[in-house]
């Protein structure tokens, strides 16, 4: 008797972790630059630079880029910028994580905060997130077949279990060139950037993946010219391209993670020589699993016909895609201004952020909500403070419908802006709208046991002469001829040809004869 087994290619997460760290600062304004009157806004980015890991610690090392952009306190107040870093290094608890691991490290800037402690310095506080987690592979045996089996019953089942094909990571770069509108002056010195890419979507083609998006820009600069003027200049650009990918095919179910690498901004000349051309280079790390559906026959029980037969069975590992779906939310909301002196008169710029605070399991489906930070750099009625931002949030709840979903279900959702516009309503009132996506995949966990031996055992001689030669069954609730056949050792096509069964199920009350097998 030779035992046929498959092998099920399946991950999971071997430990996990999150921390929060607080990075602050103080800095002084460079000497090239005028001294500070008041701070427009903030903004900043994490960058991982080194992971270190040894027994149950993995250390991270990596640092706070911040911009500042402020006002100088000169007669007529101009806006100006800052940039800096701040180097962190913390030493996680992570249990069960090894020297050998691969550690996924996710940031994300929960708060950053700028204040002026005089007009030559300011100061920068901010709290990090940071998400650690070591996925593992492993195989699940499931037993498919017997060779050799002898005179032995073998009952089979199909599953529909989601395996893992594909797991990889790779950098997606970006590099675009973007030229001011006719019109506008020459960049003499660039003020403020904030760049983002919106709109991700991944295809699984054959042999490799789409990725489709969308770059959005925002500059601030200073023009040439005697009297230096301050300008803005905003894009949006689709851009598109493959990564080739060995395994990768179309009907093959993609779950990707990524986070921006570096982002690279410098100005450059046109074909006349003029600063009139922003160079872009964009680089995203791409977490890449490509899993696939397969029916697997696998041995869901055995019996003898002649001899005794032992079995194993332990609970199944096995997991099966229940829905992978992309749903949309429009969310709109109403920021105010609170100082009066700073009417709108101007919106120049919308930056948005999403603060996901729940993902829940709910009888209809998944449930996402949290908060849409919103932050509009305008243009004011007042020369005093010709530039300022206005805050605020915007409350979103979605329920991603799925059928079949319960408690124990597995899900991972994605949650990113699409769109989004800020516009004036009056002078102290700005209306702001978004398109949120959320790409959702849920699985099933399988529970059924699952066989992983089969042997042949001393027979009971015993018992099997108790077994009467011929016996009229009365089916009971749910029964099977495969209980029937178990129960008294008859092969099942026996049962079937006797009583000229054309289904394997019996009604309740039915009357079925078995026949023993004579040697």
């Amino acid at each position: 008797m030779e035992l046929i087994k498959k092998n099920i290619h399946m991950d999971r997460v071997k430990c996990s972790a999150e921390t929060q760290i607080t990075v602050e600062e103080d800095m002084n304004i460079s000497d090239q630059k005028q001294d500070a009157f008041r701070i427009i806004t903030e903004k900043g980015s994490v960058i991982v630079e080194e992971i270190r890991k040894s027994s149950d610690y993995v250390t991270v090392k990596g640092a706070l880029c911040y911009s500042i952009l402020y006002l100088t306190d000169e007669v007529q107040k101009r806006p100006a910028g800052m940039e800096g870093k701040i180097p962190f290094e913390e030493k996680v608890h992570m249990e069960g994580v090894s020297g050998n691991d691969t550690v996924m490290v996710k940031t994300k800037l929960e708060d950053i905060t700028a204040g002026m402690i005089n007009s030559r310095k300011m100061s920068i506080r901010a709290l990090i997130g940071i998400c650690l987690c070591v996925d593992e592979l492993y195989d699940e045996e499931a037993l498919v077949d017997i060779a050799d089996s002898g005179p032995m019953e073998i009952l089979k089942k199909p599953m529909d279990v989601t395996v893992l094909a594909v797991d990889t990571k790779d950098i997606y770069r970006i590099k675009e060139e973007i030229e001011l509108s006719a019109g506008m002056p020459n960049i003499f010195e660039l003020i403020w950037k904030d760049l983002k890419v919106n709109g991700l979507e991944f295809k699984a083609l054959d042999g490799k993946i789409s990725v489709q998006g969308e770059i959005s820009g925002f500059f601030l600069y200073e023009g040439e010219g005697e009297e230096r003027p301050i300008r803005y200049f905003e894009f949006n650009r689709p851009f598109g391209g493959v990564m080739e990918l060995s395994g990768c095919r179309e009907d093959m179910i993609l779950d990707m993670d990524y986070e921006m690498e570096h982002e690279d901004i410098e100005v450059r000349p046109d074909f006349d020589g003029e600063e009139r051309i922003f160079g872009i280079d964009l680089a995203l790390n791409l977490y890449v699993k490509l899993m696939e559906t397969q029916n697997i026959q696998m041995i869901r029980d055995v019996y003898g016909i002649m001899q005794d037969v032992e079995v194993v069975q332990k609970e199944g590992n096995c997991r099966n895609l229940l829905m992978k779906n992309i749903g949309k939310k429009k969310i709109s909301g109403v920021l105010k201004v609170e100082d009066k002196n700073l009417h709108i008169l101007q919106v120049c710029h919308m930056d948005g952020e999403l603060c996901v605070e729940e993902e829940s399991i709910t009888p209809d489906g998944i449930k996402v909500a949290g908060a849409f930070m919103v932050k509009v750099i305008y243009i004011t009625g007042n020369d005093e403070v010709p530039y300022a931002c206005l805050k605020g949030s915007v409350p979103f709840e979605h329920t991603m419908e799925i059928q079949n979903i319960t408690q124990d279900s597995i899900f991972k959702i994605t949650a990113q802006i699409e769109q989004m516009t800020a516009s004036m309503s009056d002078a102290e009132e700005m209306d702001v709208k978004a398109v949120l996506s959320f790409c959702v995949i849920a699985y099933e966990k399988e529970k059924e046991p699952m066989l992983t031996d089969v042997a042949i055992k001393e027979t009971d001689f015993e018992k099997r002469n108790t077994l009467p030669g011929m016996v009229v069954y009365i089916a009971k609730q749910n029964d099977h001829i495969w209980n029937v056949g178990k129960k008294y050792c008859v092969p099942i096509q026996s049962i079937r040809e006797i009583n000229h069964l054309t289904k394997d199920e019996l009604n309740v009350g039915e009357k079925i004869l078995v026949v023993k097998e004579m040697v």
